[in-house]
Formats: C-alpha cells, sequence, structure tokens
C-alpha cells in the first residue's frame, strides 16, 4: 500500500470515530392505576343479593320467634301438669297410672274420711284439686280395681263421677266428656233401680270391683 493510500484510510478511520452513533431507544409509556367505574349489571346482582340477604334473615328471626313460643308454651304445659300432679300428691294421692302409648298421667286418691253423700264427696273431691273417679277406659277402671284389691281397708264402696242425673237412664261420667255407652264393668243387672238411683259406685263383689247404681243420698 502506497503513502497516499494509507493517508487515505486513516482519514476515514478518524472521520468514523468523529461521528455521533444514535442509538434508537423505545420508551415505555408509565403505567398508571386506573381506577374503573362498576358496570349497571354488577349493581344489579349487589342489590338482588341484598334483598335475598334481607329475606332470609327476616324468615330467620320469625323461626326464632315461633321456636320460642312453641318452647315457652311446652314448658307452660309441663309446668301446670307438674304443678297438678304434685298438688294431688300432697293431698294424699296414693296411686297415679300413666296411660299407655301416652305421656298422661292420672293419680288416685282413696279418701277415709267419713262417709259423704255424693254431691258432698263430689265438692271435696273439687277443693282438693280433683275429681271423683271417671276412667275413660277400660285399662284405666282395671288400674283402679287393682288398686282397690291391693289393700284390705279399700274393700269397701267408693263413690265414682258415674250418674244420670241430668237425663234418666243416660249415665255419663260428671268430669269427662265421653258417655258411659262402651263401659262394661257394671255389676250384674246394673245399672237399675230408675230415678232412686242415679249415682254410681264401685266395691268388691268376690275380689270383681264393679260399679253399681246407687241412692245419691247415701252415706259412702
Amino acid at each position: 500500500m502506497g503513502t497516499s493510500e494509507r493517508l487515505a484510510l486513516g482519514k476515514r478511520i478518524n472521520e468514523s470515530k468523529q461521528q455521533n452513533t444514535e442509538i434508537p431507544v423505545t420508551k415505555t409509556p408509565a403505567t398508571h392505576p386506573t381506577t374503573q367505574q362498576p358496570q349497571p349489571d354488577v349493581y344489579s346482582d349487589i342489590s338482588a343479593l341484598e334483598e335475598k340477604l334481607d329475606k332470609t334473615e327476616r324468615r330467620f328471626s320469625e323461626y326464632v320467634y315461633k321456636t320460642e313460643r312453641q318452647i315457652k308454651e311446652l314448658m307452660s304445659a309441663l309446668n301446670s301438669t307438674q304443678t297438678r300432679l304434685e298438688r294431688l300428691m300432697l293431698k294424699g294421692a296414693e296411686k297415679c297410672w300413666k296411660r299407655a302409648n301416652s305421656d298422661q298421667i292420672s293419680c288416685y286418691t282413696f279418701s277415709t274420711r267419713p262417709p259423704l253423700q255424693w254431691n258432698r264427696a263430689k265438692e271435696v273431691c273439687s277443693q282438693d284439686g280433683g275429681h271423683l273417679l271417671a276412667t275413660e277406659t277400660d285399662e284405666e277402671y282395671d288400674a283402679v280395681a287393682h288398686f282397690l284389691r291391693g289393700k284390705p281397708e279399700y274393700h269397701t264402696r267408693w263413690w265414682t263421677g258415674a250418674n244420670d242425673l241430668a237425663i234418666e237412664g243416660l249415665w255419663i261420667w260428671d268430669s269427662v266428656a265421653p258417655q258411659m255407652d262402651t263401659f262394661n264393668r257394671w255389676a250384674k243387672n246394673r245399672p237399675n233401680g230408675g230415678s232412686d238411683e242415679n249415682c254410681g259406685d264401685i266395691w268388691d263383689i268376690t275380689l270383681t270391683v264393679s260399679c253399681v247404681s246407687m241412692n245419691c243420698n247415701f252415706l259412702l
């Protein structure tokens, strides 16, 4: 390479160094968080959920109120039954009997006080918180008969609530609604006596406790 050529090459190199080479730079715009407004259908969904929640709360409140009221009623009935049972026991109820397939309990007092006429015996039972014997089923009558057979001192006559004072020949229990149409614990050929025997009593006849008609003014 000649001198002139070397000079020309050096000149080009110097020119190249002196040139400002620009490198393209891509600038990324800064990002900033933005708040977007909910769409109308979102508002609608929220409103529907709030309404559903309100209805659920109201139903739950009604259920709680109803349940609490039922509990109070049951507790009141239980307390009433317990009080009645305790009162009967305090008044001398000696035997209690529970109906089959039922929570109902009946208690019985066999009073050995001086003999009374039927009406007076009814009053005394009422004052003691009870009533004259009225058996609604054969099972109950047989339970009472069993109690009476259990003690020799009970082998006597006892007034019951059975009577036909209102209508001659129509025997009813004084304290319960059912009539005595199906009652089959009468003694043989009883009831009888017409208008002279309008009250029923039970007594031990050869170990068979039967119901008979009796003059209401007799002392038993």
